[in-house]
């Protein structure tokens, strides 16, 4: 964008006589109370044959980074660069934020206190962060399952019960910080057995039935490693 460009955006043209005025005279000032999820992007790339960029995004507090395919119509505006930020909003609504206006318009929130905490220990107004945490694992292990063979539903598709669960896991890991992965699991079996769950060669919701429903011990390898990653997701999570 030109500077001549620019000027005309920041100024406007008031009455018959054609005066100008900046446009920060004519606007009334707002302060913002809302909380977002955001991350960090790490790398620009632009792909080949293709007018979308891909974003390189960190996980918060963890060292996992993921690809993101910015539209045309998100970065017609501002060209992102590493360091800028990925934001999300209430309504799902996604923009670009260069670093240095959000990190002086936003601070992270961080699990430190937990005083008027609802029924699984956190905080009600930490629970946008903590459900957004549970999605990142869930997503994370929909990967690792896919890998395996395994089919889950994305976040948005996947059964209440199973979203629940997620929340609960990662609630159990914020108010447990050193307990291991072997924990996770013993905590995830408990809830699934007030709910009726037993074990089953096949993972069945209608039945209740599900093969991980035995000692961590006896779970295969890379059972045990979902329980390893969602563990360790959450604990960086919370320390980031």
């Amino acid at each position: 964008m030109s500077e001549q460009t620019e000027d005309l955006i920041n100024v406007l043209v008031c009455g018959n006589d054609g005066a100008t005025v900046h446009i920060r005279e004519v606007m009334a000032e707002f302060q913002c109370f809302k909380v977002v999820q955001a991350a960090e992007i790490k790398s620009v790339a632009k792909l080949e044959e293709q007018p979308e960029l891909s974003l390189i995004i960190g996980i918060p507090g963890t060292d996992v980074q993921l690809p993101y395919l910015a539209s045309t119509e998100l970065t017609a505006r501002y060209k992102p660069v590493a360091g800028d930020y990925l934001v999300l909003y209430e309504n799902d609504y996604v923009s670009i934020s260069p670093k240095e206006a959000f990190e002086d318009g936003y601070n992270k929130i961080e699990f430190a206190d937990f005083e008027g905490a609802d029924e699984l220990g956190i905080p009600k107004e930490y629970m946008g962060q903590v459900t957004a945490i549970a999605k990142m694992c869930h997503e994370v292990n929909r990967a690792y399952c896919k890998a395996l063979r395994e089919e889950q539903p994305s976040w948005e598709m996947a059964p209440q019960w199973q979203i629940d669960s997620a929340i609960k896991g990662v609630a159990f890991h914020i108010l447990n910080p050193d307990a291991p992965a072997s924990a996770s699991h013993d905590s995830w079996m408990a809830e699934k057995a007030i709910q009726g769950w037993k074990y089953g060669k096949v993972k069945d919701a209608d039945k209740k039935e599900h093969p991980c429903m035995v000692p961590f011990h006896h779970l295969p390898v890379e059972q045990q490693a979902k329980d390893f990653i969602f563990s360790t997701i959450v604990k960086q999570a919370i320390q980031g």
